[in-house]
């Protein structure tokens, strides 16, 4: 063996190379990555508010009222030179859990579509809204970011019955 042991060289006299240059083949680039992250809660509690000030942009309509944002709405908050994209997602705020909860089971079956794809959508867009929110967050998310929210109520079962709810609402499958 020569001194040269360890480096390859071509027989064409070109410089010598180093052994993983001459035995491995070039690796293909990774193709970007994006990763979706979801803001969800009920309404009224500043997701759109928390979108506007994590992306330093006035974007979506805020305003102290409920069922402000109406439809789940994407903006990239960080992208590298390597084409990776944390993407943002604003959604819909959601009212009564339970009811939504009970509603989103029930989309399994042929009447609980018809009732959450054209009843609720014809009669009641706040609620609908809701549901496309945790339809969005199931379908398009990687991460979500869950704000649980208590009422002062009297009760204060009620108020864990309502965080079960909300809790359960952000578990759907």
């Amino acid at each position: 063996m020569s001194a040269t042991a360890g480096i390859a060289s071509s027989s064409e006299g070109s410089e010598p190379r180093a052994p993983s240059e001459a035995s491995e083949p070039s690796a293909s680039p990774t193709p970007p990555a994006t990763i979706a992250l979801s803001l969800i809660s009920h309404t009224n509690v500043g997701k759109t508010t928390l979108m506007r000030t994590l992306l330093r942009r006035d974007l979506g309509e805020i305003a102290d009222r409920a069922h402000v944002t109406e439809i789940a709405e994407r903006h990239p908050l960080i992208e590298t030179s390597a084409g990776d994209v944390l993407m943002l997602w604003d959604t819909p705020g959601f009212g009564d859990s339970a009811r939504l909860l009970k509603r989103l089971r029930a989309s399994e079956n042929p009447i609980g579509w018809l009732l959450t794809q054209v009843w609720d959508r014809l009669t009641d867009r706040p609620f609908y809204s809701s549901q496309q929110a945790i339809r969005n967050a199931r379908d398009e998310s990687d991460v979500i970011l869950g704000f649980p929210v208590a009422k002062r109520v009297r009760g204060h079962a009620e108020v864990l019955s309502g965080l079960r709810y909300s809790q359960e609402v952000l578990q759907f499958q």
